[in-house]
């Protein structure tokens, strides 16, 4: 289920004021690692950042760096998230894409007329 940007703010809000977690959880059917993104994601950045973020494509670079801190160093999909602002989904798409085909998989191809 996608949560607009005032059901984030007011979930956010309400552990901030020290709401249980596990009330939410209950409450608001949903699970307890979104939350706590949302409040690390707030801590970080501040309220603007539970607003939904304009699409960007990332260089091939940032793709390559990132999976090398998942795969390579271990660093958590949460940490990441976070510090990047790139969607689980994604992240587990591209770790997925270099474990089965290698890094040159993240690298654009060549599209039909494109010389």
């Amino acid at each position: 289920m996608k949560y607009g940007y005032e059901q984030r703010l007011i979930i956010v809000s309400r552990v901030k004021q020290e709401e249980a977690i596990a009330h939410l959880l209950r409450e608001c059917h949903i699970n307890k690692t979104q939350i706590l993104t949302w409040v690390r994601m707030w801590d970080k950045y501040g309220r603007s950042e539970l607003e939904q973020q304009p699409h960007c494509r990332p260089t091939v670079q940032l793709k390559e760096e990132v999976v090398h801190l998942i795969l390579e160093k271990g660093v958590s999909l949460a940490h990441i998230r976070v510090e990047y602002r790139i969607d689980k989904t994604v992240l587990q798409r591209r770790g997925s894409t270099v474990r089965k085909y290698g890094y040159e998989a993240l690298k654009p191809s060549k599209r039909r007329g494109d010389h």
